[in-house]
């Protein structure tokens, strides 16, 4: 298994995880706006320096996994966090290989090089109903520092 930096010659195999990752997803019933999912996925390719989109493939380059988050600054702070906005594994490699953990090093590793105080990262709560990513992250030395609510407003 391999890591790398994806570029705009990933594309296609992005756009295809990131839509896999929202089918899993508690959103998966919202409305999609597939031209601005594509938009995004095209500047995070483009925007290396800022962004990064980190692909995990099998040895038949396969793609089977991906990370995607963006470097900003704090609310309050001038320090600098590193902002996970998609982390998914095809289901057939969960539990199975170190895929996910490898993609999460990765991005531990791509955000101390762009010189991140801190790492933010999220877990959808009706894909993980067994605590699996809680327990992932808390042995990685992350604490959760705040919960999402979400009310639809229709």
């Amino acid at each position: 298994m391999k890591l790398k930096l994806a570029t705009t010659e990933d594309f296609n195999t992005v756009k295809k995880m990131s839509l896999s990752f929202l089918k899993e997803s508690p959103y998966s019933n919202y409305p999609k706006d597939e031209t601005k999912m594509e938009s995004i996925i095209f500047s995070f390719l483009l925007n290396n320096e800022e962004r990064i989109c980190i692909l995990a493939f099998s040895d038949e380059d396969k793609p089977i996994g991906i990370i995607a988050g963006y470097l900003n600054e704090a609310l309050f702070t001038n320090e600098k966090v590193a902002s996970e906005v998609m982390w998914w594994v095809h289901p057939k490699y969960r539990r199975r290989s170190r895929a996910g953990i490898e993609l999460l090093e990765a991005f531990q590793h791509w955000s101390r090089m762009v010189g991140s105080s801190y790492i933010q990262m999220q877990s959808l709560a009706s894909t993980d109903d067994s605590g699996a990513v809680d327990k992932i992250y808390r042995k990685y030395g992350f604490v959760p520092k705040e919960v999402t609510y979400i009310k639809e407003l229709r």
